[in-house]
């Protein structure tokens, strides 16, 4: 799913840099650079997309050792935080998208 949106982004003229935990699925979109890490990703990013398998992979590219928030300085009202749940509601408003063909659980 992800690779299709990176896909639609670039058709609509949009440049993007691409993290995959596999690097090869990565360059094979050839929609942009491929960077070695979310924080990479998100260093000069206006806007940052996820697409991750779940909460452990989700933790892993926020809070993992190169993970986004390692970018920069936490510059938030909210204090230290170390977990999805304490970020969320003072850092972003998640956004839900359907994912036609996918079942939660």
């Amino acid at each position: 799913m992800g690779g299709a949106i990176a896909r639609r982004l670039k058709t609509a003229g949009f440049d993007i840099s691409v993290w995959d935990r596999t690097k090869s699925k990565a360059e094979a979109l050839q929609v942009g650079p491929v960077v070695d890490s979310p924080a990479e990703a998100a260093r000069n990013a206006d806007v940052l997309i996820t697409m991750v398998t779940g909460p452990q992979a989700l933790r892993d590219v926020y809070f993992g050792p190169s993970g986004v928030f390692t970018a920069g300085a936490d510059n938030t009202t909210c204090g230290p935080v170390n977990e999805t749940s304490a970020w969320l509601p003072c850092w972003s408003t998640p956004a839900t998208a359907t994912t036609p063909g996918y079942a939660a659980g």
